[in-house]
């Protein structure tokens, strides 16, 4: 019996070992690495896999304000404006100081004809980063489109 306590020890080496990397992996994966994977992914033409990828990071980290800003674009891509909406809501309520989520949500917004939220998001976009070419031209091509809109309905 003398000779046999080095064997659990060992056991219990490998187990914590393979926990700590199980766990590192965890995090690392909800983190960063899957919406890694799940750009890659969609820049392959797999936006079905991107998606399911986003949703697994989300689920072990979901307060990741990118992977939730990445999903709502996928969504956005792949024609479910409803739920890529959401998404952009969340990525938006996350981290409210990021100009590019404004202008994401806005234009989800813009897609599905909510115009004067849209309008509203690309306005915040451009307060908190006036020099974003982009989002300058949304919002402009909001205005417009609230025009002709009301050029339309008009007798």
């Amino acid at each position: 019996m003398q000779g046999q306590p080095a064997r659990p020890r060992r056991w219990i080496k490998y187990a914590t070992s393979s926990l700590l990397w199980a766990v590192f992996f965890t995090f690392a994966f909800g983190y960063g690495l899957g919406g890694f994977i799940a750009n890659y992914l969609f820049d392959l033409g797999k936006p079905d896999a991107a998606i399911a990828v986003y949703r697994i990071a989300l689920k072990i980290y979901p307060w990741n304000a990118p992977n939730r800003n990445g999903l709502g674009l996928t969504l956005l891509e792949y024609g479910d404006v409803d739920g890529a909406i959401v998404e952009l809501q969340r990525a938006v309520t996350l981290a409210p100081a990021l100009s590019k989520y404004h202008d994401h949500l806005g234009a989800a917004l813009l897609r599905k004809g909510r115009i004067d939220e849209a309008i509203d998001q690309f306005k915040e976009a451009n307060r908190l980063d006036p020099q974003n070419k982009e989002s300058k031209r949304n919002l402009e091509k909001a205005i417009s489109e609230k025009d002709d809109r009301g050029a339309k309905q008009a007798p």
